[in-house]
């Protein structure tokens, strides 16, 4: 009898059993797994850091008309070589050619024989990061003859790579020990005074007569909107001499002087490229800053 009990509770127990392993299977008949436990977060754990949110870039100001293609007191300083802080030419991070001609002295770059062309390396972020920019040469010439429009040392604005007077698309400004400037128009259709259509780069100019010679030293100052290319020097009655206005309309390109009258018109063939340069060609020109600046 006892021993028939001990029968049944087994067979009881293995229903038990049976009973509880299927409730585990899916319907498919497949048995489920027990659940995993999560672990616990350690210290060591490599939890990834959340994304920094970006900044805003700062808002680019507003310029009033009244501003526009001026010299800004405000405008931030971008570049300046200034030869007094300086030895030797390979301290010089600027795009140069023909450096072999240059040689520094007594706080100046000097350019005495051939020629040599001196560039910002920059990158332009017009009516992004700047409305305009300012590229200004303090320079004096000591050459005194002869007397020719391509023997000067230019300031010049949209210039090529290349960056030298004979490549087209750059306008210049070309200064001598005489009181008048030349100003080279980029262009296969330029025609001068006479009417006759002129090729060669040496002779693509006009004239415009400026206070001051620049047997002593001035600043030149060229301003670039993107549509206005403005030039300045400092004179004995005003540190702001407008000495033309530059007007890229469309297919025009219109020049103005300094009371607002329109003197030259010209079909515009100006490079889009905001870039800058001096170029000292066969005069002894002697350069004591260069500066950069962006408003």
């Amino acid at each position: 009898m006892k021993k028939k009990g001990i029968i049944l509770l087994i067979l009881i127990t293995a229903f038990i059993l049976l009973f509880v392993t299927a409730c585990k299977k899916d319907e498919t008949g497949k048995e489920t797994p027990a659940p995993t436990a999560t672990p616990a977060p350690t210290e060591d754990a490599n939890t990834p850091e959340p994304t920094a949110t970006k900044e805003p870039g700062p808002t680019l100001k507003p310029i009033t008309e009244e501003e526009k293609g001026k010299p800004h007191p405000e405008a931030e300083e971008l570049m300046k070589l200034d030869f007094s802080e300086v030895e030797e030419i390979d301290d010089i991070d600027y795009e140069l050619r023909q450096p072999e001609y240059i040689n520094i002295a007594d706080g100046y770059m000097n350019i005495t024989e051939v020629w040599s062309a001196v560039s910002p390396n920059y990158g332009y972020g017009l009516g992004s990061d700047h409305n305009q920019y300012e590229w200004s040469a303090t320079f004096h010439i000591s050459h005194l003859s002869p007397d020719a429009p391509h023997v000067a040392y230019f300031v010049g604005a949209r210039v090529p790579q290349e960056r030298t007077a004979d490549y087209p698309g750059g306008i210049w400004l070309a200064f001598n020990y005489t009181r008048n400037v030349c100003v080279y128009i980029p262009g296969d259709n330029f025609v001068d005074d006479k009417g006759e259509v002129i090729t060669s780069w040496a002779f693509k100019y006009f004239n415009l007569t400026i206070p001051e010679d620049f047997t002593t030293e001035h600043t030149v100052t060229v301003v670039d909107t993107g549509d206005e290319i403005c030039y300045y020097m400092n004179t004995a009655d005003d540190p702001q001499y407008l000495i033309c206005r530059i007007v890229l309309d469309g297919e025009d390109l219109l020049i103005y002087n300094k009371d607002g009258e329109t003197i030259k018109t010209f079909m515009n063939a100006v490079n889009e490229e905001i870039n800058f340069s001096v170029f000292s060609h066969r005069t002894k020109s002697h350069t004591k800053e260069l500066v950069l600046k962006g408003y």
